[in-house]
């Protein structure tokens, strides 16, 4: 059904135009969260690219996670900051997606002091969460069970205005009134200790914020259906439709193959000890994505990259599985043993395949690997616990981060 709504995208988007976005949401990109909120990001996103090397979009979704750690029906209690009463280690429930800093600032400072401030709390209220940008236009997409009146009542309360873009009500707060200390325990997720412009869309669930009225507006005309979307562009729905097309999708990131361009010389080092490496092996892609899911009691780390047709994405398949097989990040600070092979105890295992559209083709690389039983990671001894669940996509997207991403070098 999924694949259906994607493959026919371009035909409904003409319905939608004459029915509304918010509609046509409701409606067939219910199945996917992930649809959902790219459906709602502004297209332009993927003409011109930030090339921010923690990816042009990042999806999470934190209700999938507290399932998986079977804590969800318990989020009232300790989502109120009483980690105490987690029957789990909190380290769990936190995904590398949303960057540590920002983590080690809302467990130690905002757990519990969210919602007299901002009208929610994070982990009780946020189910999932879409961002994209660079400061002072990046965008956060939050949705979740809100009460928006709530919210639209403590930001009043702590110096926001009400505006109006098209219908749509904006909450907005300029730094010229100057930082309030309110904001400083919210601030690690947030932007509201700076120019701050919050829209909520009730009928969606969905709350967003901004840095600036420009990008605000935008997002109010995407909204409306009066510009195209993500989901309108090729490459972003065939990834998209590859990484949610099975449920218990937890994390996306998609990436400007520019970040993932080999950085040059100074990296040689490295490719030193790997036989026979070339970066330049690799054909050049339109975007890549990597992403995590569960699939029964495996892990699932899925790599896709868009190509113009199914040969070239085969062949790139090849490439990168044979990179993976040799790939070890601990060799960036010293010898060790390639990562698949660290997952072998696990049932690590790694396979690829290439799926086309009618406009383009993908090359698709999983790792999967079983995930421990709950009762082994609350040992009260850290280091005798397995790895966090997470753990391989976090070596990767770190490994992303820092330009030296070895698989997907070109």
């Amino acid at each position: 059904m999924v694949r259906l709504i994607i493959m026919l995208f371009p035909i409904l988007f003409s319905v939608v135009s004459i029915y509304g976005l918010a509609n046509f949401i409701e409606t067939a990109f219910l199945e996917s969260p992930l649809f959902k909120l790219l459906s709602l990001v502004p297209r332009n996103i993927a003409v011109s690219p930030t090339n921010n090397p923690a990816g042009e979009v990042r999806f999470v979704d934190y209700s999938i996670i507290y399932d998986l750690a079977n804590v969800s029906g318990s989020r009232n209690i300790w989502g109120a900051g009483d980690f105490e009463k987690l029957p789990v280690p909190v380290s769990l429930l936190v995904h590398p997606l949303a960057l540590p800093q920002r983590w080690f600032h809302y467990l130690f400072l905002a757990a519990g002091k969210m919602s007299d401030v901002v009208g929610f709390e994070w982990f009780i209220d946020v189910d999932r969460v879409l961002e994209w940008g660079i400061p002072p236009e990046e965008f956060f997409i939050l949705e979740g069970t809100f009460d928006m009146e709530r919210i639209k009542k403590a930001l009043e309360t702590h110096g926001f205005d009400t505006i109006e873009v098209n219908e749509t009500l904006i909450l907005s707060r300029c730094c010229n009134k100057g930082f309030n200390t309110a904001w400083e325990s919210v601030y690690p997720f947030w932007r509201f200790g700076a120019d701050s412009f919050v829209i909520p869309f009730p009928e969606l669930k969905v709350i967003a914020n901004t840095g600036t009225l420009d990008s605000a507006t935008e997002f109010v005309h995407t909204y409306r259906n009066r510009q195209p979307t993500l989901m309108d562009d090729p490459d972003y729905r065939l990834l998209a439709e590859i990484v949610a097309e099975k449920r218990d999708l937890i994390a996306a990131v998609f990436l400007s193959p520019t970040v993932l361009r080999y950085p040059g010389s100074h990296m040689e080092g490295i490719l030193q000890q790997y036989a026979k490496f070339d970066p330049a092996e690799l054909p050049v892609f339109s975007l890549a994505v990597l992403a995590e899911r569960q699939d029964g009691s495996e892990r699932v780390i899925v790599i896709a990259l868009a190509y113009p047709d199914a040969e070239v994405a085969e062949n790139a398949c090849r490439i990168v599985v044979r990179r993976f097989e040799n790939w070890d990040a601990c060799k960036l600070i010293g010898e060790g043993t390639p990562l698949i092979k660290q997952y072998e105890k696990y049932n690590g295992k790694i396979t690829w395949r290439v799926e086309k559209s009618p406009y383009n083709a993908a090359g698709i690389v999983e790792i999967r690997y079983v995930v421990p039983s709950l009762e082994m990671y609350k040992t009260p001894i850290p280091w005798e616990r397995p790895p966090l669940p997470y753990q391989f996509f976090k070596v990767c997207y770190d490994a992303i981060i820092r330009g030296c991403f070895i698989p997907l070098w070109w």
